[in-house]
């Protein structure tokens, strides 16, 4: 049977992410999209030939709707989501889940409490590069995992949503959780914050230079390292074991794996340079095609496959599910907390913001 689905929100990511991988999933039969801009709403009814589309919702058409993807910005995830859980829909709710733990949470009880699934957009996780290396992984051609670093640059010349200095640490808070949850997809065990910093805005944004974070994955030492202020955007995630680094390229959706140099004499270093070229170079060819033809989705289509199976058979959709998206959360606000108590002259949240408010 076919998932009638709605799009709430009518920006960036529901019209390149939500609702091309929820067409193309052959479970869903999209039906509809909300806006509080009317015309943009209209406007991408018209694109994807969407017979309905509103700008609150309330419309009738509603009534035959199961489940809603909800792409928002973060500041209206809970009071959304929190709509159409009373509602009776189940949610696909983009990522940050909410601005606060107590939000996040009342919204998980609520789904349970109803018997609806409430999954978060952790998509980076079910990207091909990423279901490589878990694959090469589990092969035991490495040996064991000894360390995760999360690495980004992103340059504030780049696109980016209009109210991003409305979050807590700006950037930080929207962008964090992919590196978050795959720090936590590659660890063994629950993630926990050791210690972590930020350094100001030499602009005077509420989005920090830098950001900095060390946590214990299980046994498995993770770090975090995020520049606001880069000249260049790029996106990281190096897994390092026992016999070599694979590097996951986020962006470009690239897998590099480099042995391990050994003794590091000139024909190691040879060796892995070659394997860190050619593995980039074939990892681009093949990433670029897909780009060109619309097939890298970057993970979407496994979140909204899973989201469905969660939808017929009751499970949590693992990975995707309110109780890994709040360990996601806590981390999130771990950081904030402890870069606000190293920084007393310092507001890490803006105004109305606390973790439990």
């Amino acid at each position: 049977m076919m998932l009638k689905v709605a799009s709430v929100g009518a920006g960036w990511v529901t019209s390149s992410r939500h609702i091309p991988a929820l067409k193309r999933s052959g479970r869903c039969e999209v039906v509809g999209i909300i806006d509080k801009h009317a015309e943009r709403a209209r406007a991408v009814a018209e694109r994807f030939s969407l017979p309905h589309w509103s700008d609150d919702l309330d419309g009738v058409w509603m009534d035959e709707v199961q489940a809603c993807s909800v792409g928002v910005p973060p500041r209206d995830h809970f009071e959304v989501a929190d709509a159409l859980l009373d509602m009776g829909k189940h949610v696909l709710l983009e990522k940050p889940m909410c601005l606060t733990l107590t939000e996040g949470a009342a919204l998980a009880a609520k789904a349970r409490l109803k018997g609806l699934t409430l999954a978060i957009v952790h998509n980076f996780q079910f990207a091909r590069s990423a279901v490589r290396a878990r694959s090469l992984l589990a092969s035991g051609r490495f040996g064991k995992v000894t360390g995760l670093h999360g690495f980004q640059l992103s340059s504030p010349r780049r696109r980016l949503p209009c109210w991003h200095d409305e979050l807590p640490l700006g950037l930080f808070y929207d962008e964090s959780p992919h590196l978050l949850y795959l720090l936590r997809a590659f660890g063994q065990g629950v993630m926990r914050l050791r210690h972590a910093s930020a350094v100001p805005s030499s602009f005077g944004r509420s989005t920090p230079a830098v950001v900095q974070a060390e946590f214990a994955a299980g046994d498995i030492p993770a770090t975090l390292f995020m520049n606001f202020e880069a000249p260049i955007s790029e996106w990281h995630l190096m897994v390092f074991a026992e016999r070599g680094a694979l590097v996951i390229d986020i962006f470009r959706d690239i897998l590099v794996v480099v042995p391990s140099d050994r003794r590091h004499e000139a024909t190691d270093i040879v060796r892995s340079s070659f394997s860190m070229l050619a593995g980039h170079l074939a990892g681009f060819v093949r990433s670029g095609l897909r780009h060109c033809t619309g097939r890298l989705n970057y993970g979407n289509d496994e979140v909204v496959s899973r989201f469905c199976r969660g939808v017929e058979d009751g499970e949590l959709p693992e990975g995707i599910d309110s109780d890994a998206a709040l360990e996601i959360l806590g981390l999130q606000w771990a950081i904030l907390n402890h870069v606000q108590s190293r920084s007393p002259g310092a507001d890490a949240r803006p105004a109305g913001y606390s973790l439990l408010s």
